[in-house]
C-alpha cells in the first residue's frame, strides 16, 4: 500500500533558493485513507529568504502576517516529527498540484533547518496537474480556458474553498485526483 504525503505551500516568492514556505498543508494518505492532516504556519523570512510582492498578489497574505508566525526552528521539528509518525519503509510519494514547486519549497525548508528531503521522500511525485492535463487532452474533461486548480475544480464541481490557502488547495487537489481516478476507471469498464 502506497503512503503518500499530499502537500501544498504558500510562499514568499517563486524560487526556493531565495523564497520560503510560510504555510504548509500536509495530508498523509495510506492507500485511499487519509490518516493525518495538519497546517503549519511559519515565518521563513531572513537574510536569505525574502518577501516578494508578486507572491502577495497571488495569495493575498501580507508580509506583516507572515512576520507574526513562529520561526522555522519552532515549527520544522514538529513537521518532521509528524512525517516520521507515518513514514513507510519505502518513504513517501510526494503529491500535489504542480507539485514540483511545492516539493522544492518543502525541500528548501527542510534543508535550512538541517534536514534532508531524501530522508522522507522517495523522489516519486504524483502531479495531479499532469493527470488533469492528460485527461483533458484525451477529451475526458470539460473544455476549460486553463488548467489551474481553481478552474479544474469548478469545471468538475469539486468543492474548493479559499483558493491559494494551502489546506483548501491540497484538499481540492486530492478530490480532483479521486475524480480523475474515477473517470479513468470508468473508461476501463
Amino acid at each position: 500500500m502506497i503512503t503518500s504525503a499530499w502537500m501544498d505551500t504558500e510562499t514568499t516568492g517563486i524560487d526556493p533558493r531565495d523564497s520560503g514556505a510560510f504555510e504548509v498543508a500536509l495530508l498523509v494518505y495510506r492507500g485511499p485513507a487519509c490518516v493525518f492532516e495538519r497546517l503549519y504556519l511559519l515565518n521563513p523570512l531572513c537574510e536569505d529568504v525574502r518577501w516578494g510582492e508578486e507572491a502577495f498578489r497571488v495569495h493575498g497574505v501580507t508580509e506583516e502576517t507572515v512576520l507574526s508566525y513562529p520561526p522555522p526552528e519552532a515549527v520544522v521539528p514538529g513537521f518532521v516529527a509528524d512525517l516520521k509518525k507515518f513514514l513507510p519503509p519505502e518513504k513517501y510519494v510526494f503529491a500535489g498540484y504542480c507539485c514540483g514547486f511545492d516539493y522544492g519549497h518543502v525541500g528548501a525548508m527542510l534543508c535550512r533547518a538541517g534536514y534532508q528531503a531524501a530522508d522522507y521522500f522517495s523522489g516519486r511525485l504524483i502531479d495531479v496537474h499532469e493527470l488533469a492535463k492528460r485527461a483533458a487532452e484525451a477529451g475526458l474533461l470539460p473544455k476549460t480556458d486553463n488548467r489551474r486548480l481553481e478552474t479544474m475544480a469548478k469545471a468538475l464541481k469539486i468543492p474548493h474553498g479559499a483558493a491559494h490557502a494551502a489546506m483548501a488547495d491540497i484538499k481540492a487537489t486530492r478530490r480532483l485526483y479521486d475524480t480523475l481516478c474515477q473517470i479513468e476507471r470508468g473508461l476501463r469498464i
